[in-house]
């Protein structure tokens, strides 16, 4: 009977064992994915900025070849607004 109650236990300490083991895995996953995601987003800032930087450059040297004049869109883009109001109004 003892040895019956002892491997009962055995059994027990094994489950629960596995399942602290499976809930363990599981928060490094989550964790993993959040650090993956955190680096991703890393990521996909520097290629943004590496991209800005180059299209920065090209435009510098396109103007400077005066091969395109540099246009502020802000400013373009209140330029056309107020043209568009301006002709409504009329």
């Amino acid at each position: 009977m003892e040895g019956l109650l002892n491997l009962f236990l055995l059994d027990q300490i094994e489950d629960v064992e596995n399942r602290l083991n499976e809930e363990i895995n599981k928060k490094q996953i989550r964790d993993a994915t959040v650090d993956l995601d955190l680096c991703s987003s890393n990521v996909q800032d520097a290629f943004v900025i590496a991209v800005e930087q180059q299209a920065r450059e090209r435009l510098e040297r396109l103007s400077a070849l005066k091969r395109v004049t540099p246009v502020d869109m802000t400013k373009l883009s209140q330029q056309v607004r107020f043209i568009l109001f301006t002709t409504r109004v009329k």
